[in-house]
């Protein structure tokens, strides 16, 4: 009987240890899975910087553009006087 109970207690161990590695896994699958879109995520965010960088340097270029051309403007003025 007593050899049973050992037995018994070994298998329950055993079940509990396969049930705890299934856990973790599951529980490491899971950990990729989320680094996985966390990283999809930040190379979208890098894409978007990138994109908000390049649109600001398009914007400085039209500002620098405008500020030339009113700059033109104003010596053709000046020279008409």
């Amino acid at each position: 009987e007593e050899m049973d109970m050992e037995k018994d207690t070994e298998e329950e161990e055993e079940e509990e240890e396969e049930e705890q590695e299934e856990e973790d896994e599951e529980e490491d699958e899971i950990d990729i899975i989320v680094e996985e879109e966390d990283q999809e995520e930040l190379g979208d965010n890098i894409l978007l910087e990138v994109e908000e960088e390049e649109d600001e340097e398009e914007e400085e270029k039209v500002k620098k553009k405008k500020k030339k051309r009113r700059k033109r403007m104003r010596r053709r003025k000046r020279r008409e006087k």
